[in-house]
């Protein structure tokens, strides 16, 4: 990617998020991946933006397998094979179950289940199934979308297209930076902090991050801000976190 190439494509995400232009935003992380291979896009990145959007409309979801999905795909998010291994173990129920369901052949009657089940099942099997980012970024958030758009009686809506800008700032906000963060900066309590809200996924304490990374001299703008903006929302995948971590 020249860099041409690269400021284009920056200015883009930019307009994108600041307009909140969900679909554009979405045909632009495909570009990212599968035309020009951007190192920021990884699966286990998709993986974690898919599980928070699933996270932020589970309430809507009443079916235990595909809450359970939920749970399975951000353990295999964290395996040391990689989101490459076999399915999770609910696959074949999920599969099953839009089998028996659904649009019936006129000779074969069988029961159907509500738009939003459906739905809550289609998200499910999108956990699921361990797939590349390449595949991940074409429904980047989708499913959880089209759920919550059923449940509020408005399916040619977007009730998530606010929420999930708000992911891409905190999951891929890195794409077009390099954050200056040395091993130096790196303190045994900045990784104890960013450690534990990477564990218990309560990121109250982002703005005592910031202080610590400062106070071992990190004067990343970038950095700072992201960790202090009190309107940004964080997730497992938060990139300054990652950055701390030494995660990818």
């Amino acid at each position: 990617m020249t860099r041409r190439e690269l400021l284009t494509l920056e200015a883009t995400w930019h307009e994108c998020v600041a307009k909140q232009s969900f679909y554009a935003l979405a045909h632009l992380m495909q570009e990212l991946v599968i035309e020009h291979c951007h190192p920021g896009v990884t699966a286990r990145r998709a993986q974690l933006f898919q599980i928070a959007a699933a996270r932020h409309v589970e309430h809507l979801i009443t079916n235990p397998i595909c809450r359970r999905t939920i749970e399975l795909a951000e353990e295999a998010s964290e395996r040391s094979e990689g989101l490459y291994s076999p399915h999770l173990e609910t696959h074949g129920a999920i599969v099953a179950a839009m089998d028996q369901y659904g649009p019936p052949p006129s000779f074969f009657p069988r029961p159907q289940l509500s738009p939003i089940e459906t739905q809550a099942y289609e998200l499910a099997a999108e956990l699921a199934n361990p797939e590349q980012a390449g595949v991940r970024v074409r429904y980047l958030g989708g499913p959880a979308a089209t759920l919550a758009a059923i449940a509020a009686g408005a399916p040619d809506s977007n009730p998530e297209a606010s929420y999930q800008i708000g992911l891409h700032r905190d999951i891929f906000g890195s794409l077009f930076l390099t954050p200056k963060l040395n091993r130096k900066m790196r303190t045994p309590k900045a990784v104890a902090l960013a450690q534990r809200m990477y564990e218990s996924q309560d990121f109250s304490v982002m703005p005592i991050l910031a202080d610590t990374l400062q106070a071992a001299g990190c004067e990343d703008a970038d950095v700072l801000s992201h960790c202090r903006n009190p309107e940004q929302i964080h997730v497992r995948g938060c990139w300054v976190v990652d950055l701390v971590l030494g995660k990818g």
